[in-house]
């Protein structure tokens, strides 16, 4: 049952490959993946680590990645919109965006870094957490707002 998922998974992120390849700019990619992911966040997972043959090689974690993800999903309610939080870049090839999706329960965010080789774009790492509350906290806390202060 396992390998019959797992040749379907395959088959689905071939597919959803060449549709993620005739994206240009992280901004498409990121636009593209938010549309798919309003629907379902699996897909979403397929076509962004499509747009990487190396990060598809490992089809396990990848499904993996999308049991973890469903499973915080299913924690936090109903998803409503998605908002961009930064956007950073280590010169013209390299580029981090970070977002955060709000739940009924609570905040999540995803963060994408996009790694451009030579003239197409392809994901490079991803990451999701809910950690955007302690990260708040810790900016508020009284020896970070010293530099206002001066």
């Amino acid at each position: 049952m396992n390998k019959i998922r797992l040749v379907i998974l395959s088959l689905l992120l071939l597919s959803i490959t060449n549709l993620a390849l005739a994206q240009n700019t992280p901004e498409e990619m990121t636009g593209n993946f938010f549309n798919i992911f309003e629907k379902s966040p699996d897909k979403a997972i397929e076509y962004i680590f499509g747009t990487n043959k190396y990060l598809t090689e490992n089809l396990e974690n990848i499904k993996n990645l999308q049991i973890q993800l469903q499973d915080f999903i299913g924690q936090v309610g109903a998803y409503h919109r998605y908002e961009k939080i930064t956007e950073k870049s280590v010169g013209a090839n390299l580029k981090l965006v970070s977002f955060r999706l709000r739940y009924d329960r609570q905040p999540m965010r995803i963060t994408l870094i996009f790694y451009r080789p030579l003239d197409k774009w392809t994901l490079f790492n991803f990451k999701y957490d809910d950690s955007l509350d302690d990260e708040l906290k810790e900016a508020a806390k009284a020896y970070r707002l010293r530099d206002v202060w001066d």
